[in-house]
């Protein structure tokens, strides 16, 4: 073979393409994201005056991914502390949440609900306490067809805790580092095509025994000609002479 020869074969080689080698599917990082977070809940009663239920919730990472659970949600009327929700299928048993819940269909141009994110690594735990105001009342969210809450007339005899959970990915990271509240977020934003109300895992603790029939109160019922706005302090204007 002379030299011309082992010349051209030397270039046909060095102009073939360089094959690497690829697995299809997730990398390492996407496919720890997806995992779903193993949390766990536990809620305690801790004490119980006249006015109020005190609960203790626990929020534990059991699994082997870091993810964000939800606390400190902030009502549609600007106070602070978990939801409080009758069961539909039990009105015995009312839930305290901290989660996300749709915007209410009576009012779509205003969300000023949110909670905040908190990051858990595998093996740590949150500890939250919350007050239930005795007579037991709902809040907003969760909404109704009509807005209003209300008082539950009937016996409470359980309670659970419920808690929203995210996955820890780098675009949820990337999203909360744009928030102007960093860790406060509405539901309503979008990760992967997704709001993050569609995307969270509802994690509810077991129910505990409580007995609080004895402190149920039966607001009076209005009188004749009056209004709604008797149950939210007001009166009706004066009737001119």
């Amino acid at each position: 073979m002379n030299r011309a020869t082992i010349s051209f074969i030397t270039a046909c080689c060095l102009s073939l393409p360089v094959l690497t080698l690829r697995i299809s599917g997730q990398s390492a990082m996407d496919k720890a994201a997806t995992v779903p977070p193993d949390v766990r809940v536990k809620v305690t009663a801790t004490n119980r005056t006249a006015t109020a239920l005190e609960l203790e919730v626990a929020t534990t990472n059991s699994g082997a991914a870091p993810a964000y659970i939800m606390t400190s949600p902030q009502r549609s009327d600007r106070s602070r502390g978990f939801y409080i929700e009758e069961s539909r299928s039990d009105p015995s048993l009312i839930f305290c949440t901290a989660q996300l819940y749709p915007p209410a269909t009576f009012n779509m141009y205003f969300n000023g609900t949110h909670v905040h994110l908190l990051l858990l690594k595998p093996g740590e735990s949150h500890l939250e306490k919350i007050s239930v105001p005795l007579p037991v009342r709902t809040t907003e969210p969760p909404f109704e067809a009509s807005p209003g809450t209300r008082q539950l007339t009937g016996p409470v005899k359980h309670v659970e805790a419920v808690v929203g959970v995210l996955p820890q990915t780098e675009e949820l990271d990337r999203l909360l580092a744009r928030k102007v509240g960093h860790d406060s977020i509405t539901g309503l934003e979008t990760v992967g095509g997704r709001s993050l109300y569609e995307s969270q895992q509802v994690v509810r603790s077991a129910p505990i025994e409580i007995e609080i029939t004895e402190l149920m109160t039966t607001q009076p019922a209005p009188p004749a000609g009056g209004t709604l706005l008797h149950e939210a302090g007001h009166v009706d204007p004066p009737k001119p002479q």
